[in-house]
């Protein structure tokens, strides 16, 4: 994954946030994440390597956002909104 694509995928989770925020965002943000699966899943493959911490909450943010778009009765829901991705880029 490139550092540009890295970006890239930071920045489209928190778009995804704020289309949630909209009344009518929902069906964009669902596309959206689903067009991310490639890269959260070549990301999800360097969480053992990254020292920092920083692949793992931006994992974390994209399973809350996930959970936030697909519904379900699982603890994921019901738990805060992990912050925001803005300070790993």
């Amino acid at each position: 994954m490139s550092m540009d694509s890295f970006q890239r995928c930071v920045e489209d989770l928190e778009t995804i946030g704020r289309m949630l925020e909209l009344p009518h965002g929902r069906d964009i943000a669902v596309e959206m994440h689903r067009e991310l699966g490639p890269y959260l899943k070549e990301l999800s493959a360097l969480v053992q390597r990254d020292p920092t911490g920083g692949v793992k909450c931006i994992l974390d943010h994209a399973e809350w956002l996930r959970v936030q778009l697909h519904g379900s009765e699982s603890r994921e829901l019901k738990s805060p909104r992990p912050r925001s991705t803005r300070h790993v880029a």
